[in-house]
């Protein structure tokens, strides 16, 4: 039995540590592997010692980012935890989007009514992360699959569910069926957040399914957010509809 340290550059997170593990156990021969996120460190045990191709072949799969060096060669960057918006950034900036849309035709329409400002909130957010996972159709429904309670018994569900949230948004910016769409949005929501909230029960490593495909943005309690975000706002709408 062989034992090694390997620095590792490229982790940020926990979640970084438990993908880096993961891969390097698929690596042939190895045994025991054990990941430091402070040290930027791999030991790996094994009872033929890998190569440094084989090795970063394995994390690679995971991230572009995560390399493997022998020890010495490399001087990893002291860590340092990325602040809340450094990691949700994209999601930030997409929500201030949507705002800002929000208002902006709130002041062209000279509508400022909460249930149509809502509408119009619920819409834009619909549409726009419609669009983010329509892009990335080819790997959504898997990612969807891995927490979604629907999704993973149905690929069908997890193929469509972009096309169901593009027609709920349409529903929203055009006043239409709004009682059913509200309650679409109460049903599709709930279920996803139901299913965010096991994942973050199990402390599963989870790419998020929506702008995963784009950044590197792991699903969390901003998940959880949205969705149960949507639900209350569906709720208020049906409480001011009838």
């Amino acid at each position: 039995m062989y034992t090694k340290t390997f620095t590792i550059s490229g982790m940020h997170c926990d979640a970084c540590v438990k993908l880096v593990t993961k891969a390097l156990k698929t690596v042939p021969h190895v045994t025991e592997v054990e990941v430091s996120l402070e040290r930027a460190e791999a030991s790996v045990a094994a009872s033929k010692m890998p190569s440094l191709l084989e090795l970063n072949h394995a994390v690679a799969q995971f991230s572009d980012e995560y390399k493997v060096h022998e020890k010495g060669t490399f001087i990893a960057p002291a860590h340092t935890h990325p602040s809340f918006w450094s990691t949700y950034r994209p999601v930030i900036i997409i929500y201030m989007l949507i705002t800002l849309l929000t208002w902006v035709k709130a002041l062209l329409t000279n509508d400022s009514h909460v249930m149509n400002v809502m509408s119009d909130f619920m819409a834009f957010f619909f549409i726009i992360f419609a669009g983010f996972k329509i892009a990335n159709l080819k790997n959504f429904p898997a990612a969807f699959a891995r927490y979604d309670l629907l999704a993973a018994k149905s690929r069908i569900y997890a193929v469509s569910y972009p096309f169901i949230e593009l027609l709920l948004g349409l529903l929203f910016l055009f006043k239409v069926q709004m009682f059913f769409a509200s309650v679409a949005t109460i049903f599709v929501m709930g279920i996803g957040a139901v299913g965010v909230i096991n994942a973050l029960r199990k402390k599963s490593v989870i790419e998020c399914a929506c702008l995963g495909g784009f950044f590197k943005l792991p699903m969390s309690k901003v998940a959880l957010f949205e969705d149960v975000s949507m639900v209350v706002m569906a709720i208020g709408m049906i409480w001011l509809y009838q």
